[in-house]
């Protein structure tokens, strides 16, 4: 059993109750997680950066997965490469990278078939290559935009376009991402593309 102590009590990752799930209890988390380990000259949440990438998308469907797709990082963080990078290099037997590497999407991975059962998101209509795709752009836009990072060859004009979204974003406060992420969310409630895990009685 695997616990995480929160101001809502104790949650057992391995069985994330339905209302550690709720849009307001993720979207509060989310934008209160900063990319980049907090390194950049403003706050850049994971929330904002969701939104950057669900606007991205074009697809309904990789729209919502685009705004999920990191949020299992509410419950073990923003584990960035770089960090596991180190990690293996101190580890007690050396080439332990791809190891660590693997241990880390594989729980990734299960937090976020946790997600999806709560949400009732039919994965047969998500293009999850494409949504990496663009979670790759936004990376490359936020390293531009962010943090002054060389900007790459750019044929199709996509970096370029994901950078002119994150020049007129206003989510640079918890409060501003939170609003904005959950707004996202909402406004495909519409569509039937999932069902809101139900909070605690």
């Amino acid at each position: 059993m695997t616990l995480l102590q929160t101001s809502n009590g104790v949650i057992d990752l391995t069985r994330i109750p339905p209302e550690a799930l709720c849009l307001d209890t993720l979207g509060h988390t989310l934008s209160q997680i900063n990319r980049f380990a907090g390194r950049t000259p403003q706050p850049w949440s994971v929330a904002a950066h969701s939104v950057l990438v669900s606007r991205l998308c074009q697809s309904p469907h990789d729209k919502l997965w685009a705004l999920l797709h990191d949020a299992h990082e509410a419950f073990i963080g923003d584990i960035i490469t770089p960090a596991i990078e180190w990690i293996s290099t101190n580890a007690p037997q050396p080439g332990c990278y791809d190891l660590i590497r693997d241990a880390v999407d594989n729980a990734k991975a299960r937090i976020d078939t946790q997600i999806r059962t709560a949400w009732c998101i039919d994965t047969d209509r998500v293009d999850f290559e494409l949504v990496a795709h663009y979670d790759h752009l936004a990376y490359l836009a936020e390293s531009i935009m962010l943090m002054g990072a060389d900007i790459p060859r750019d044929p199709r004009g996509e970096i370029e376009r994901a950078c002119g979204i994150i020049a007129e974003f206003q989510m640079h406060t918890a409060i501003a991402a939170q609003h904005g992420w959950s707004s996202e969310i909402e406004s495909l409630q519409g569509l039937g593309l999932y069902r809101l895990p139900e909070r605690a009685a």
